[in-house]
């Protein structure tokens, strides 16, 4: 039998040289490359590259908490009302409000003749025959968000923090584009459990794929540094120890000029002896 023949094909000529990469335990949710038009290498060693990459992390999570505040409300052990609603609940009697307040289902006839028929979503009856909706307790730590944004492969910025405070169902689902394309052209009341979670979780929402990128070229390139310099160093105040300076930096700046001025001496050494001096150059040309 003639072997099957698998032919690998590297694109790394077709990648763009930035990138970013949210994920979640090291595996990747959501990688997307890019260019940035007029890139300013000056911003790679400032504080306007953290503070960047520190809102697109602000963006994500803010994105997150929103979709588990919505999810946590359509999950909670209480039954949620369907129907049985009225538009003018203040002309109503105290024995009508009772009646529509009560929490349970079932019909009636309200003093001004409406006839109300209530019903109520109970989380507890489906939660149990569907594990998805089941949230677990994890240990800490235990599950962890990364955000890096890296230039050739190598990580410029990492950033991370306890995805422990998300529901299962949020960890598991995130989607950073929020696409409405599941329920689009559909009408919301025909939606399955799930799809009704996911309109209301990403309903009026941008796509912050687009917005993380947009915000990243828009304060890397010469369209920021046409206007404002980029703070390379700071230095802070301190009446007890003295000021303190900081060199924002990719590598520990401190170190590199300790061991180049250790080893400075010995470096001229060197290169003093790969070549001759004045004076052998003179003997050469008078003699040789």
């Amino acid at each position: 039998m003639e072997e099957k023949v698998v032919k690998k094909i590297d694109n790394s000529s077709y990648r763009e040289k930035f990138q970013f990469l949210l994920s979640i335990n090291e595996n990747v949710i959501c990688q997307r490359y890019f260019r940035i038009k007029n890139f300013d290498f000056a911003s790679i060693e400032s504080i306007e590259l953290k503070e960047t990459m520190d809102e697109c992390v602000r963006m994500i999570q803010k994105d997150l908490t929103e979709k588990s505040r919505v999810y946590m409300w359509y999950t909670n052990n209480d039954p949620v009302k369907m129907t049985g609603f009225v538009s003018n609940i203040d002309d109503l009697d105290d024995a009508d409000v009772r009646f529509l307040t009560d929490g349970n289902e079932g019909e009636g006839v309200l003093s001004n003749g409406e006839h109300i028929k209530k019903t109520y979503f109970d989380y507890a009856s489906v939660a149990s025959s569907n594990a998805d909706y089941v949230d677990e307790k994890p240990a800490d730590g235990e599950f962890v968000f990364k955000f890096t944004f890296m230039m050739d492969d190598k990580p410029l910025y990492e950033r991370v923090w306890d995805a422990n405070v998300y529901p299962k169902y949020i960890r598991n689902g995130v989607d950073l584009s929020n696409s409405n394309a599941v329920y689009k052209d559909r009408d919301p009341s025909t939606l399955s459990f799930s799809l009704a979670i996911i309109h209301h979780m990403t309903a009026g929402k941008s796509d912050l794929v687009f917005h993380i990128i947009k915000n990243i070229c828009d304060n890397l390139s010469t369209t920021y540094s046409d206007d404002y310099e980029y703070t390379k160093n700071e230095i802070y105040k301190n009446g007890i120890n003295g000021d303190k300076a900081y060199t924002y930096s990719t590598y520990n700046k401190n170190f590199v000029n300790g061991w180049r001025n250790a080893v400075s001496n010995k470096t001229n050494d060197y290169f003093n002896h790969l070549y001759p001096t004045k004076g052998q150059i003179d003997y050469i040309e008078r003699y040789l």
